[in-house]
């Protein structure tokens, strides 16, 4: 209720006329510091626990773009897309050139079945206005998400050489995979391959993008190369081990599954993936005990619930 109430008083305070907006934020200081800690909050996912905080922060600085669009950002994440909505598009009245709250609205209004207004809105981003290369990485990730893949690769071509040979790979591989162009991917391997080796997340996105591509083999050995240089990342285990379910390396896939489960012996994933490799080798039962754990530990995931669903009717018809 007094979360509710916050909210009210913002909405209301949003609403207030643009002469007073510019008279009240010549006249106040947004703390600097309070902002820096709420962004790395967000970019840590510790949502929950700086909610009320910021929520209160936006309260007591209505006009401040920047405050603003943290609370956002975090209705985003939230999945609370009307309220993003207005609030990134109370962002836009007070900074029209914010090219980071085109972009998040542009991935909203797509997602929510506007394509047309998403591509008209990113098109409207000025390019001085893209004063950093996370932005510039940002506007090729939305224009891949909303069905662009040249301009992604035109995005792309602006930033700097090492960016663009490293964090810029997934989104050109992905690229050039929408626009079937299967042998400007191919020649890319040799990079991703060189840029993953020290690079574990970056191997798992590569390699997300090599299997959509029909490339699982090409996916399973960059992972493998991966764990030659971190042999114990529980992520890298457990996106090898369902690649190679994919493969039908079944003994290759429990042996790094069973390593994984060393590490993080109770995790969603690990359970979700096992699950996968049971079912696979027809053995619907220990699956669908497996996915009870899964979903003990993460009940809201979709793809968790999809399988269960799907595992519990072929049990019962093994029954």
């Amino acid at each position: 209720m007094f979360r509710k109430r916050l909210y009210l008083i913002l909405i209301f305070c949003l609403a207030l006329p643009l002469g007073f907006t510019f008279a009240f934020a010549q006249n106040k200081q947004v703390d600097k510091n309070a902002v820096a800690r709420f962004e790395k909050s967000i970019e840590q996912g510790k949502i929950e626990e700086i909610e009320r905080a910021l929520l209160n922060f936006a309260v007591a600085n209505p006009n401040n773009p920047q405050v603003l669009e943290l609370l956002a950002k975090v209705r985003y994440l939230q999945n609370r897309l009307s309220e993003a909505t207005a609030l990134y598009r109370r962002v836009l009245t007070l900074d029209a050139n914010s090219a980071s709250a085109k972009i998040n609205l542009a991935r909203i209004l797509f997602v929510s079945g506007q394509a047309d207004e998403a591509q008209r809105m990113l098109g409207d981003i000025a390019e001085d206005a893209l004063f950093s290369q996370a932005l510039r990485l940002n506007l090729a990730t939305t224009f891949l998400l909303i069905g662009e893949p040249q301009k992604a690769l035109e995005a792309t071509e602006k930033l700097p050489l090492k960016i663009k040979n490293a964090d810029a790979l997934p989104i050109i591989a992905a690229s050039y995979s929408a626009l079937k162009s299967e042998q400007k991917l191919r020649d890319l391997l040799p990079l991703i391959k060189r840029a993953a080796a020290s690079n574990p997340s970056l191997a798992a996105r590569c390699a997300e993008v090599l299997r959509n591509a029909g490339l699982n083999k090409e996916a399973v050995i960059l992972l493998r190369s991966t764990l030659v240089t971190a042999p114990n990342n529980f992520d890298i285990l457990i996106l090898l081990g369902k690649f190679e379910i994919g493969a039908k390396e079944f003994a290759s896939a429990k042996q790094h599954l069973n390593k994984a489960a060393k590490l993080q012996p109770r995790s969603a994933k690990l359970f979700f993936v096992q699950a996968l490799l049971e079912e696979a080798q027809e053995n619907s039962l220990a699956a669908l005990e497996l996915l009870k754990q899964a979903r003990q530990l993460a009940p809201d995931s979709p793809e968790i619930l999809s399988q269960y669903v799907i595992t519990a009717m072929r049990a019962n018809q093994s029954r």
